[in-house]
């Protein structure tokens, strides 16, 4: 051991007052704990360049970082030096760190050099470089309407959305769709977190909600007349007219529209949206019309034919311009035809129930100018007969026999007759009378006059006659007188006559009268002169006479 010198004394004061200046606590104050802690007297104190230290940085932080502040219990007067890592602004004689955008982790080494007996000390230093995240870049339409939608984009993913204005624009936090609540500006923040002690990263969009243009609505007539003129008036001014088809119909600033050629075309008056809305429009087809057209489109014959009374005629049939019509009409038509219209097509059709000649008019029923077609319907009238089974007539046994009226211009007569439903039997004669042979007693005829040659339109008729069991009037008691007449037919019968009627040779019935007499008083002084048919009713039993009216 060495022996305790004045000179030993000295340095021993020395080396406490030096290890009162290393004790420093990071508030700034020295320990004089550690001051005092015992030394050897006997050997030099070797060097101390503290403990290691490591902290975890931002790289976005631009504060200057005391290196001494990291490491601990460190002598003073060494000396550093870095290690590793790359970027930000590294200065060895101050001891400090400026970190960077970009720079790397870093590694920084603390020496106290070595002392005759001691080798060198050394700390280290370590700044690990947390990444800041990512500059963020927004996209998305920042002009949005009133109910309107925008979603918006990020370039760096997992963050969330978020709006300084709700009342104005909500935001989805996760989506990022904005949809605009009321007219005004909102700021749509998008926040990316990041790892401590870099916290985060935010980026921001104002955004603009404008609110959209009223619905508009427009009157006006639209239909015109080529060359002519309308105009369209809107519920809200501002807006603009445009056609679909100018050379159709053309509209000026004002809402006039003038017809340029016969089509269609739709009128539109838009008012136009601001900022993120749309356009409001509504519109109005209009259609331009000139003279209508109507063809007859049937057989020629059909506009002018000739038909029986209660007879169809045969359909007349016109084509109409769809463009510049909408229908058709008649004038003129006999009761019982009627016309129609269907896409363009104008039918006259049915049966007529009145006689005579019917000129008639057929027209488009349009707004530009007048067309029109004619023809001629001719309606004869039905001719028939009076037929009856006439007893006083028979010529032989076992026979009936029917007569009927004359028909003028008639040549000849076909008739048709089965007996007791048996076959039917045709044939045809020059005179108005038939006597039908063969038939038994208790035995039925029904006989038909088919047609008359000669005469157009002849209506069938038909009668039944079982002349050999017939309850008819009995001949020797039934007297009419005079015959031809003049004015009153007398006639007179052993039964009471219930009823008279008196038919023409057309078979139209031109008197019917109920009686309850033997003897009656049939006027006939009005009627014209000619053949009449009297049928007489009594005690459920007929009787059909000729008489012949001067």
């Amino acid at each position: 051991m060495k022996k305790i010198t004045f000179i030993s004394l000295v340095l021993f004061h020395i080396f406490a007052l030096q290890a009162i200046a290393n004790s420093k606590h990071d508030n700034g104050f020295y320990s004089f704990k550690s001051a005092l802690t015992p030394i050897s007297y006997f050997d030099d104190p070797c060097p101390n360049a503290g403990s290691d230290g490591l902290i975890s940085i931002c790289e976005s932080n631009t504060n200057t970082i005391f290196l001494s502040a990291i490491i601990s219990g460190e002598q003073v007067g060494g000396t550093w030096t870095r290690t590793s890592g790359t970027g930000g602004t590294y200065d060895a004689v101050a001891g400090t760190f400026t970190p960077a955008i970009g720079a790397t982790n870093s590694t920084f080494e603390y020496t106290i050099a070595a002392t005759e007996s001691c080798p060198e000390d050394v700390s280290v230093a370590t700044i690990v470089i947390i990444q800041q995240p990512a500059t963020i870049t927004l996209t998305g339409n920042q002009d949005i309407c009133i109910a309107g939608t925008s979603t918006f984009s990020a370039s760096v993913a997992d963050g969330t959305w978020s709006s300084s204005n709700t009342t104005t624009a909500t935001v989805n936090s996760v989506t990022g769709e904005v949809t605009g609540q009321e007219a005004g500006t909102a700021t749509i923040t998008y926040t990316v977190v990041g790892s401590t002690p870099c916290e985060y990263n935010t980026a921001t969009r104002e955004i603009i909600v404008t609110a959209p243009p009223q619905q508009p609505t427009i009157q006006g007539y639209g239909g015109m007349c080529l060359g002519s003129w309308t105009t369209f008036m809107p519920n809200i001014y501002g807006g603009t007219w445009s056609s679909s088809n100018s050379a159709v119909a053309m509209v000026d600033d004002f809402g006039f529209v003038l017809g340029m050629s016969s089509g269609y075309a739709v009128i539109t008056y838009t008012l136009h949206g601001t900022g993120g809305c749309g356009d409001k429009s509504d519109s109005k087809p209009v259609r331009v019309t000139t003279t209508p057209t109507i063809v007859l489109s049937s057989a020629p014959e059909t506009a002018y034919q000739t038909v029986c009374l209660n007879t169809p005629i045969t359909p007349i049939v016109y084509s109409i311009g769809t463009l510049d019509a909408d229908g058709g009409d008649t004038t003129g038509l006999p009761q019982g035809l009627t016309s129609s219209y269907n896409a363009g097509i104008f039918t006259i059709s049915g049966t007529p129930t009145q006689a005579g000649t019917f000129p008639y008019t057929a027209y488009p029923l349009g707004h530009c100018g007048f067309a029109s077609r004619q023809g001629t319907i001719t309606v004869t009238p039905s001719v028939s007969t009076t037929l009856f089974c006439d007893p006083s007539q028979v010529t032989g046994p076992n026979a009936v026999f029917f007569d009927w009226s004359p028909i003028v211009g008639a040549t000849n007569y076909q008739y048709e007759y089965a007996i007791n439903d048996g076959p039917t039997i045709s044939g045809s004669t020059a005179i108005s009378h038939l006597e039908v042979s063969g038939v038994l007693p208790g035995q039925s005829v029904l006989f038909t006059v088919t047609d008359a040659t000669g005469v157009n339109c002849f209506q069938a008729v038909t009668a039944t006659c079982s002349n050999l069991a017939e309850a008819s009037f009995e001949t020797n008691t039934l007297q009419a007188f005079p015959n031809p007449v003049t004015s009153v037919l007398n006639i007179t019968n052993a039964s009471p006559i219930e009823k008279v009627q008196v038919f023409n040779t057309l078979g139209q019935q031109v008197r019917n009268e109920k009686y309850h007499a033997k003897a009656i008083q049939v006027d006939m002084s009005a009627l014209k002169s000619g053949i009449y048919f009297v049928k007489m009713i009594s005690d459920n039993r007929t009787k059909i006479i000729k008489v012949i009216k001067n």
